[in-house]
């Protein structure tokens, strides 16, 4: 390095906060503090006017380290300074520095700063600061680099084996550049008493903050005498080796206990391998660490060791009190066993102590009782009357039910064995094995007396009922009534969208984040062991798919020969779901599957008819919503005709949700209403509550009063056509949703081909039904009197168009042959039908009428629209019977028909046979109906 003279008064660069230059070293500045750009720019000029190529020599002096007070709060802080907010003060500089030669000066095209470069030549100590208003000039007195004393030789191998140490230790945790290494590694192997000094210097310069503490290099920068430099450069280059091998041995020891499930544990592991080698020094020391047996609990605390041995005996408590069967007593006592041998902190501590609480949250033997009071089964009966209107096929068959297993649970009781005579107690813990305690009153001990063996108690095997209806109709709360009414816990399931068997059947445990599945999960929720389960939409469970098929899923829970043992894959023991009623809902059974379907008794609910959505919205509905908008019931009143125009025209479905929606709109229109008129009455000083309906309110509601509550009737109501047309015949539909309704049938003809047309959006069944009859109609058009003689085709010369309104609405389904024969004989013979008159019925090529579904809503239809005769199959003559309310069936008139000639007297009475051949069209048929035999 070149000789220069430093000046005795040197401008004093103030480095960045942590920075600091020592003797020899090159050191890269960013200048963008004020009073630093300003020393720059007067070095510039103080250039430009010497002469010759003068070097430009600066001080470079570190900041101080912030001072601390006793609570550990900051009193100064360079941050500002640091950022360039002020000029740094005298106090915030450190009194030495290192004078250093600017050996490159470049301007910052991003800003107004520099790029300075500069080179430590010599230590520099700060003796007194001139006055300078823009930057930092200070009077110095420079130490030159001296060699070691003889006196203090020993300090060479202390200094290369420390300095041998650190470089090794960086090695590993923050390697230096490879060139940097190598050339201190030669630095230090060739130590002299004359190098020994820069070789302090270069390596205090090379190890990077961090691993070198910086109030260590300020000491450093302070030790001018060498021989102080060494001694105390050996000392901290010893103790920074020491604590990075230290971290070394900590990472080390932790990634070698750290497993791929234990990641998360990670600080756990750095706390217990640091505990460890404090332990260590400690027993090195023969005295006690801060983190040995006492440093642990201030470290973690001895409370937490206390609450954990608390939680451990707190489980092993319950597991003790609860009432397990025979093989989940085993699995809860090994799983027991296991969770008191792992680690708290271990992964498999959390899996095993989740199992075990899922064990314990099952009730395995814990049941509802149920009441074997002799009016049980009236009661039964009376809630379920006052919470649902109708639904009498269910309400029949969970009666039956519930009679039974009363009847069952007396037989098993009246059959268990009397107590002992010298018996005083005797307690019967568990009816499927019930185990006697007896005490005695004599005072000698006699042997036991012989007891008949008990019979086991016979399990409460509920029915599996799947209701498929239409929505609306009751079929949830029905459920929650009975549950309510033999007094057992109710559990809802929905099963809409579950497409993966791990829903119902669990996750297996060693899955991350496995759980039961909703079964288990039911039992745990209601805390017994026979609730009322109810299997909300199964008929739209998810397909089969990579995730398992959820419905074969449930084919073991709803099948009573098997469910007393379900197999839980996340439990892995038996369940006992036999005590279990499960009911199910659907809305169509087309997508269930056969099996599935199998293993349910299936109870078909249809829609309600007028009369009973009438009595639901004035029983049910009607004070529901009164209670839901603050209305008293006294001042709101809707008669049976202002029910029966809301139900039949702003709503069209089969259950009652759209009329309660209608009904919150009308209790709402009248209580916004009754509220106007009671402000109204409270500023005339009236009585608020009473005098309101002398202020405009009035709490009658007609049917005129509908439309502008509600607006324009949604649904125009369905009527028979008040004129009898040629060509035209009635037709009833099942509309879905457990809707019925009328369909009229048009049929027309024209010069043309012998084509056949058909319009209105009809579906593929139906159009085969169309088909079908006219092929019947052509077939006997000479018995029907269209054609003249049997090999004559009167048809050839004609177009047929058959029509059925209502374009915008697909139309489909194998009811509507009759209905088609009807109309196209009315159109060939020009026959009328008769008035008031509707029909149903499939057709087969042979004449006969079958038998269709949806009776029930058909008939409905009908009545609703004036109709009152109907043509119906003769096989369904049963669901009239049956599922018909009586006043419908007095009210209508049915003609049961079993072929298409007996649906056509029926359809147009005897003008079928009028006019002169009449006779004669009657002996035809008769004759083709004899020869067919």
């Amino acid at each position: 390095m070149a000789q220069h003279t430093i000046p005795s008064t040197l401008p004093i660069i103030v480095l960045p906060a942590n920075s600091i230059l020592f003797p020899s070293q090159v050191l890269s500045l960013q200048i963008a503090r004020p009073d630093s750009i300003a020393l720059l720019k007067e070095l510039l000029r103080d250039a430009e006017d010497s002469p010759g190529n003068k070097a430009l020599i600066v001080g470079c002096a570190p900041m101080r380290v912030p001072d601390v007070d006793g609570q550990g709060g900051v009193i100064s802080t360079k941050a500002d300074v640091a950022a360039g907010k002020r000029k740094p003060t005298q106090d915030d500089i450190f009194e030495y520095g290192t004078a250093a030669r600017i050996i490159r000066l470049e301007r910052l095209a991003s800003s107004t700063g520099y790029l300075a470069v500069v080179e430590g030549l010599s230590r520099i100590q700060l003796d007194s600061f001139t006055s300078n208003e823009t930057y930092h000039e200070a009077t110095i007195t420079v130490h030159p680099s001296l060699p070691l004393p003889s006196s203090s030789l020993p300090l060479l191998p202390s200094l290369q084996s420390a300095s041998t140490t650190l470089l090794s230790a960086l090695a590993t945790v923050s390697p230096l550049a490879p060139l940097t290494t190598r050339r201190l590694k030669a630095f230090i192997s060739g130590v002299s008493p004359q190098t020994a000094p820069a070789l302090v210097d270069i390596l205090a310069a090379n190890v990077p903050t961090p691993m070198l503490e910086f109030k260590d290099k300020l000491a450093l920068l302070a030790a001018v005498d060498p021989a102080e430099r060494v001694e105390l450069g050996t000392e901290i280059f010893g103790r920074a080796g020491e604590g990075l091998n230290l971290k070394k041995s900590i990472a080390s020891k932790v990634d070698a206990s750290l497993s791929r499930r234990q990641r998360e544990f990670l600080l756990l592991q750095q706390l217990a391998a640091i505990r460890q080698e404090l332990e260590e020094l400690a027993a090195k020391d023969g005295g006690s660490a801060p983190g040995g047996a006492a440093g642990r609990k201030q470290v973690k605390g001895g409370e937490e060791e206390e609450e954990e041995e608390d939680d451990l005996a707190e489980v092993e408590r319950k597991v003790k009190e609860k009432s397990w069967t025979e093989e989940s007593r085993k699995v809860a006592t090994r799983e027991l066993k296991r969770l008191k041998k792992s680690p708290p902190q271990g992964a498999e501590h959390g899996v095993i102590r989740n199992y075990i609480d899922w064990l314990l949250a099952i009730p395995w033997n814990d049941a509802t009782p149920l009441p074997l009071s002799q009016d049980f089964v009236n009661k039964a009966r009376i809630k379920l009357d006052e919470d649902h209107y109708g639904l009498d096929k269910i309400k029949k068959r969970l009666l039956e039910w519930l009679a039974v297993l009363r009847l069952q649970q007396e037989s098993w009781a009246s059959s268990q064995p009397l107590p002992s005579p010298t018996s005083t107690a005797v307690v019967l813990r568990d009816p499927s094995t019930p185990t006697l305690s007896a005490t005695t009153t004599d005072s000698a001990p006699s042997p036991p007396l012989p007891l008949p063996s008990p019979t086991s108690k016979p399990r409460d095997k509920g029915p599996i009922l799947l209701l498929c209806g239409p929505p609306g109709t009751g079929k949830t709360s029905i459920a929650k009534s009975l549950a309510e009414a033999m007094g057992r816990k109710f559990y809802r399931i929905s099963l809409g969208g579950v497409r993966d068997e791990a829903e119902i059947r669990g996750h297996r445990r060693t899955y991350v984040a496995a759980l039961p599945g909703a079964i288990a999960q039911a039992l745990r929720k209601t805390g017994v062991n026979n609730p009322v389960i109810l299997l909300d939409e199964i008929d739209k469970l998810g397909a089969s798919s990579t995730h398992g098929d959820p419905g074969a899923a449930l084919l073991e829970v709803l099948d009573p020969e098997q469910n007393w043992c379900f197999q839980d894959h996340y439990l892995g023991i038996p369940l006992d779901l036999s005590s279990v009623l499960f009911i199910a809902t659907a809305n169509s059974l087309d997508t269930i599957s056969d099996p599935l379907y199998d293993r349910m008794e299936v109870i078909e609910l249809s829609g309600y008819i007028h009369s009973e959505k009438v009595a639901i919205a004035r029983k049910y509905l009607l004070p529901k919503q009164l209670a839901a908008n603050a209305l008293p019931a006294n001042l709101l009143s809707l008669s049976d005709e202002t029910l029966l125009a809301l139900v039949t025209s702003y709503t069209r479905e089969a259950g009652v949700r759209t009329v309660e929606r209608e009904l919150g709109a009308v209790c709402r229109a009248k209580a916004v209403e009754y509220a106007e008129a009671r402000d109204r009455a409270g500023e005339d000083g009236g009585d608020r509550e009473r005098d309101v309906e002398k202020f405009g309110y009035r709490k009658e509601v007609t049917v005129e009063d509908l439309e502008r509550i509600l607006g324009v009737a949604k649904y125009d109501p369905e009527a028979m056509d008040k004129e009898n047309l040629v060509g035209v015949a009635t037709g009833l539909a099942y509309q879905g949703s457990g809707n019925g309704g009328i369909l009229h049938i048009e049929s027309t003809s024209m010069p043309g081909s012998g084509a056949f047309h058909l319009t209105g959006q009809l579906g593929e069944v139906i159009s085969e039904s169309a088909q079908l009859a006219l092929a019947w109609v052509k077939s006997h058009a000479y018995e029907l009197g269209i054609a003249p003689s049997r090999t004559e085709d009167v048809f050839n010369h004609i177009n047929i168009h058959l029509h059925l309104p209502a374009g915008s609405i697909r139309k489909d389904g194998p009811s509507a042959g009759v209905a088609f024969v009807v109309a196209m004989v009315s159109l060939m013979r020009q026959l009328r039908v008769k008035p008031g008159v509707a029909m149903t019925g499939e057709i087969t090529l042979r004449g006969n009428v079958t038998p269709v579904g949806g009776i029930k809503e058909k008939v409905l239809a009908a009545h609703r629209a004036g109709i009152r005769t109907l043509l119906l199959p003769y096989k369904n003559e049963k669901d009239v019977s049956v599922d018909l309310p009586s006043e419908i069936k007095a009210d209508l008139t049915f003609i049961y028909i079993r072929t298409i000639w007996e649906a056509l007297e029926g359809a147009f009475g005897d003008q079928l046979w009028d006019g002169a051949e009449g006779e004669m069209l009657r002996n035809r048929v008769q004759d083709f109906t004899e020869s067919r035999l």
